[in-house]
């Protein structure tokens, strides 16, 4: 029997080298595979492009989409570019991992000009984890709940990521005082 060569049902072992080479070879292929899963994972993740007045079909790949559409139709780990424009939109609901990017923090911005005080811009679903914000402004009501928040009955959203975020409130109306019971009345700010 030559060195580093094992046969069936001998009592020889291969030599310290050939376990060694053998070694260095499963590592290699171990190596490929995780290099390659961690390739096709992230291959696997889509950019689904959005606009003000954008349509409410297709997969958001090529024609850009309504907001709400797009998140719609994106799978889980998707990237939501949002073209430069005002979305005047509230009460986002974000079910899954999402990446939010916008074209630019100045002229991207998400959020109501008016109406109810009681949604949030962006509401972070059970499933949202891992989910991001990058390069928008992002507007809450005055008085109103948040720009991004949860979604009343979730259990706890984690590792939601902010960078070159703007939030901001938007002005809502003010409460005039009045005598003790009485209803405040509201007027324009």
């Amino acid at each position: 029997m030559n060195q580093g060569e094992f046969r069936p049902g001998s009592n020889a072992f291969p030599s310290s080298e050939g376990i060694s080479t053998f070694r260095i070879a499963v590592l290699a292929i171990l190596g490929a595979l995780i290099l390659f899963a961690g390739v096709s994972a992230s291959a696997d993740a889509a950019t689904r492009n959005v606009a003000v007045g954008g349509a409410v079909s297709g997969s958001c790949s090529g024609t850009p989409c309504e907001l709400n559409y797009a998140i719609n139709v994106a799978d889980p780990a998707d990237t939501i570019a949002l073209a430069n424009g005002t979305y005047d939109l509230g009460n986002v609901q974000v079910p899954k991992e999402l990446h939010f990017l916008g074209a630019s923090r100045a002229n991207t911005i998400v959020g109501l000009t008016s109406g109810s005080l009681a949604v949030n811009t962006f509401e972070l679903n059970d499933g949202a984890d891992g989910s991001s914000f990058n390069t928008m402004t992002i507007t809450g009501r005055d008085g109103g709940k948040s720009a991004i928040g949860t979604t009343t009955g979730a259990t706890g959203v984690d590792n939601i990521n902010i960078t070159n975020v703007s939030l901001n409130a938007a002005p809502a109306s003010t409460v005039v005082p009045t005598a003790p019971g009485q209803p405040a009345p509201r007027t324009s700010a």
